[in-house]
């Protein structure tokens, strides 16, 4: 890639603008390959090792766009080893150049790395990257069957960094590849994704990467977020004018993140989102970003910071001189696994900073499972900081752990699930399962048992707000705490429908609710064998 102090191998190669170039088993040692003003490369075979490009780009392959129209890059059946470069360690594409000539959705602009490993390769570039786009990309990456693993980066993107151009015009799609044991110094241990994207196919791992500092920012983004895989807010090719900007960002059930680590949030996956580069975009109405989790499994990532599994952050208030437009954040949590994810401090499984939590516009949820995940400061399951609203349906909380909230913690807003299983989960504080200042509702068929609390609220401590179970069929049952074994509610009410309401335990006060205030209006409710020292149902 680029100038080399040795040429004893091949190191530049510039065929013409109307040809292209096709290399099968060839090996290069200190050395790497340069193609520029190429409409079509294949490359297949190949094996580069050993290079060392330090003050330059693409350590083993660097392909520049064509000024007349950059087509199809092929690398297959490569092997890519102990590479050192600024940037693109193994492998660097800058497709700048192709700017006006991409075609929107057109297969013929694209860039495929297939049935290829990439391993232990250096990138010393603030944003380097083992495997490098660059120029805001006119063209589609392609990741297929590939493993990319141990490499490091000195800034972001251990393994890969995306940056295509905008929000739809082009778009890395992902396919069975596996990226493992990739290091990155400030975010996106394995993955840096900076526009669309699509986990598609066969399963894709990403696993046992992570982030080493903690402290500072790059592009206004916190550092030490993403251990897995970072996704940022776009500050490539100016996006526009005159538009509705819709980023959608879908973690697929095609899609295992495991045994990732970051040091400040998201050991699994980070969202941050500072300022988009709509610079061009005088009359810019509104950006709106849609986080899915759609099937995919988040599972055993660590933090000592916030959001274990997943973490959002969302500062682009901060910024209104570039955010010229209104920005909407959502947070879709349809289905998949959020489990045995551990943070120091909040919001072990997820945590949000000024993002609302959702089902789907459409309410499309199947099996959205959260269980053990451990927190050291409040919601293991869930913390929503800054937002006003969790809506869930379908949702399993078992056996998750926290200060205060075990499954959930909401410091203001309401709180609304539809047909829960919440279950086994502790507070060593209050709110067994639910801490939430503001307002619960559960509706349709819920079941809330065997959740404790070594303060209040073995199910639910709700502070200033009610409950509302009037229109939900509930099983509440074996739930324990010292006041309220299963709810306990300061400054509201609690109104029920039908259900049982059986074998909770309160040491003191309540045995199933304790209310400060407020009133209780009981349905068609069952209520047996609950116990405490005062107020063996209610207190």
């Amino acid at each position: 890639g680029g100038e080399f102090p040795n040429f004893q191998d091949m190191t530049k190669f510039s065929p013409s603008a109307i040809g292209g170039v096709e290399l099968e088993e060839a090996i290069f040692s200190r050395g790497g390959l340069y193609l520029q003003n190429v409409t079509i490369c294949n490359v297949n075979g190949y094996k580069g090792e050993d290079t060392d490009n330090s003050d330059k780009y693409g350590g083993a392959i660097c392909i520049k766009g064509n000024s007349t129209g950059f087509r199809t890059s092929t690398i297959d059946n490569c092997h890519i080893h102990h590479c050192a470069t600024y940037s693109g360690s193994a492998v660097y594409f800058n497709c700048e150049q192709n700017k006006g000539t991409f075609i929107k959705g057109s297969e013929d602009c694209k860039v495929i790395i297939s049935n290829s490993i990439i391993e232990n390769c250096y990138s010393s570039n603030e944003f380097g990257g083992t495997i490098r786009t660059s120029g805001s990309a006119k063209s589609n990456l392609y990741l297929t069957n590939t493993t990319v693993r141990n490499n490091f980066s000195n800034g972001a993107g251990g393994a890969l960094y995306w940056n295509g151009a905008g929000n739809s015009d082009t778009k890395c799609f992902i396919d069975g590849c596996t990226f493992e044991g990739n290091i990155a110094g400030d975010m996106g241990g394995a993955l840096m994704l900076e526009t669309s994207f699509e986990f598609t196919g066969n399963t894709s791992y990403v696993k046992n990467n992570k982030v080493v500092r903690s402290s500072g920012t790059i592009d206004n983004l916190p550092i030490g977020i993403g251990g897995g895989i970072i996704i940022p807010s776009y500050t490539g090719e100016s996006i526009g004018a005159k538009d509705l900007y819709e980023f959608d960002y879908t973690l697929s059930q095609n899609l295992i993140v495991s045994g990732n680590s970051a040091p400040v949030g998201g050991g699994g996956v980070a969202f941050a989102f500072a300022w988009f580069d709509v610079s061009s975009a005088d009359e810019v109405e509104d950006i709106n970003l849609n986080i899915k989790l759609a099937g995919a499994t988040i599972s055993e990532n660590e933090t000592t910071g916030n959001g274990a599994g997943i973490y959002v952050w969302n500062n682009t208030s901060e910024y209104p001189d570039k955010n010229k437009g209104k920005i909407d954040i959502q947070i879709h949590l349809n289905d998949g696994e959020l489990t045995k994810n551990e943070a120091g401090g909040n919001g072990a499984g997820i945590y949000t900073y000024n993002a609302n939590i959702s089902t789907s516009a459409d309410g499309h949820s199947e099996a959205l499972n959260i269980e053990k995940n451990v927190s050291g400061g409040n919601g293991g399951g869930i913390y929503v900081d800054g937002g006003n609203e969790i809506v869930l349906s379908k949702t399993t909380f078992i056996g998750n752990s926290a200060v205060n909230g075990g499954a959930i913690y909401m410091p203001s807003g309401t709180l609304s699930i539809t047909d829960p299983q919440i279950k086994s989960n502790t507070a060593s504080a209050n709110g067994g399962a639910i801490y939430v200042k503001g307002s619960v509702e559960f509706v349709g068929q819920a079941t809330l048992s065997d959740n404790s609390a070594d303060g209040n609220g073995g199910v639910a401590y709700v502070d200033d707000g009610s409950i509302d179970i009037q229109y939900c069929e509930t099983t509440i049952q074996n739930n324990t705490a010292v006041n309220g074994g299963a709810f306990y509610v300061s400054g509201g009410d609690i109104i029920t429908g039908e259900g049982l309401i059986s074998e909770n335990i309160a040491s003191l006060d309540g045995g199933a609710f304790y209310l400060n205030g407020g009133k209780v209006s009981v349905g068609k409710m069952t209520m047996r064998k609950n116990e405490a020292v005062n107020g063996g149902a209610i207190a």
